[in-house]
């Protein structure tokens, strides 16, 4: 049988707090579209950074012949004795247990934004590293039913460590630790099960070889999730992607401060396994009957995710406008012969209004009290043909990028302003663009240095300002 999905998957997005994952995200699909591959998730570690690349590469992907769904997901640390709606904070010691997010659509894709922002204020230092734990009563306040599906995760879930403690307690004959434990996974599943829709908590198993902790749990969670007809799930929880990049990922993982770290065990079956690599495994594992209905399980997810899209369009920042524009009207000879002028002048937005106000103060200040300006007709028609380019930017496209230009210079002037700062000049091509000169936020003179304004922003391309 052929694996088409695949729902675990760590890129190099996981990083952040930890060295984790060699994968990088074009690799990735590109080891997809080789082995056919229908559905690809990427689930970091606390991380949504890598999410917008992903769905960039997938549409590129799209447009040279091969679609792939892209399931956006995220594999989050959840304590579950609500240490934050208690008050008492997050510290070590505590237990934080791996789950597996995937956003089903638009909806939960917000809901998973949100987790992530409370894991993030919920952050504390252990040892070296940085945890971003959530609390089940944050899942419960953040998800909503249908929009979310919940993966039970690796061997660091509750489902792993619980199922585990009841074996080995089992095999010392330590019954009252395995009624304790099982007490706790019958309540876990009640809980988790109420979260989401019908069918969309699913039990995680994943590959490894025989007599090892994932091989015994294998067989527990499938036997566990038939008592509360729980759809299991095989996934590779990638961290490298193929057998022979393992010692690189060995190397990564073990640099600089890291060189202790024991990985050989823990990342050994951590990559991106074929569906005949896979079937060799879990036949062995469970039966060749439970391999194919888990084949069927973990398959039959894409079918429940939405296409969506992440991309808005530009959101022009705002800053306070005075109650009162004055003009000096100094360009009211050319509002007739030069449109732009009048069309920023006598604009119904304050915004293009108090750029054209504080644009009179600059060609005041740097071109006319400056004797050294002695062509100003040729300030003039530049600075027209920037207002044109904004004009026509406005008016054809609506993008009024006045506002930007606006907060721009009052971040300038408030880093110019303080008393141990330096800014430099120019930057890129801001320089070549009269109208960034005039509001100081770059230092060089474009008509003086004959710099062409297309380079900065104009009619044919249609982009926010560099």
């Amino acid at each position: 049988m052929f694996l088409d999905t695949y729902v675990h998957i760590h890129t190099e997005y996981s990083n952040l707090r930890i060295k984790d994952s060699t994968v990088k995200i074009k690799d990735l699909l590109k080891l997809c579209k080789e082995q056919g591959v229908k559905s690809c998730s990427i689930t970091d570690h606390e991380a949504l950074t890598g999410h917008v690349e992903f769905l960039n590469e997938v549409n590129k992907m799209k447009k040279d012949g091969y679609e792939i769904k892209p399931i956006l997901g995220n594999e989050i640390y959840v304590t579950e004795d609500d240490a934050h709606s208690k008050n008492e904070g997050h510290f070590s010691g505590r237990e934080y247990n791996h789950l597996i997010l995937l956003a089903k659509n638009l909806n939960g894709y917000k809901q998973l934004c949100q987790l992530s922002s409370q894991a993030w204020e919920n952050g504390f230092f252990s040892s070296k590293y940085f945890r971003v734990p959530v609390d089940y009563s944050d899942l419960k306040k953040y998800i909503k039913k249908g929009d979310v599906i919940i993966s039970s995760a690796c061997l660091g879930s509750f489902l792993g460590h619980r199922l585990l403690t009841m074996y080995y307690a089992k095999q010392e004959g330590n019954n009252e630790l395995v009624k304790e434990q099982a007490k706790l996974l019958d309540e876990w599943v009640v809980k988790y099960k109420d979260l989401v829709a019908e069918g969309d908590l699913y039990f995680e198993i994943q590959p490894n070889e025989p007599n090892t902790d994932q091989w015994i749990a294998n067989k527990l969670i499938v036997k566990f999730a038939e008592k509360y007809n729980i759809p299991v799930i095989v996934t590779c929880d990638v961290h490298y992607l193929r057998p022979e990049n393992r010692e690189a990922h060995e190397v990564f993982l073990r640099s600089k401060d890291d060189d202790n770290r024991e990985v050989a065990s823990f990342y050994k079956y951590t990559y991106f396994f074929t569906s005949e690599e896979l079937e060799n495994f879990l036949k062995l594992n469970l039966g060749e009957e439970k391999y194919k209905e888990v084949i069927n399980n973990t398959n039959s997810v894409k079918d429940k995710i939405e296409i969506y899209s992440l991309d808005l369009p530009t959101q022009m920042p705002n800053i306070s406008v005075p109650d009162k524009i004055e003009f000096k009207d100094i360009f009211k000879d050319y509002y007739e012969s030069h449109p732009a002028f009048k069309f920023f002048r006598y604009s119904d937005d304050v915004y293009n209004q108090l750029l054209f106000k504080k644009l009179e103060d600059g060609f005041i200040e740097r071109v006319i009290r400056d004797p050294k300006k002695k062509k100003k007709h040729r300030y003039i028609e530049e600075l027209h043909i920037n207002l044109d380019v904004l004009q026509f930017m406005q008016t054809e496209h609506n993008k009024n990028f006045s506002s930007y230009f606006l907060v721009v210079k009052e971040l300038n002037d408030l880093i110019i302003n303080q008393a141990d700062s330096f800014m430099g000049l120019s930057r890129g091509s801001a320089c070549s663009f009269l109208v960034n000169y005039l509001l100081g936020i770059v230092e060089v003179d474009p008509v003086r240095w004959g710099l062409p304004y297309w380079r900065f922003m104009n009619k044919s391309r249609i982009d926010s300002p560099d």
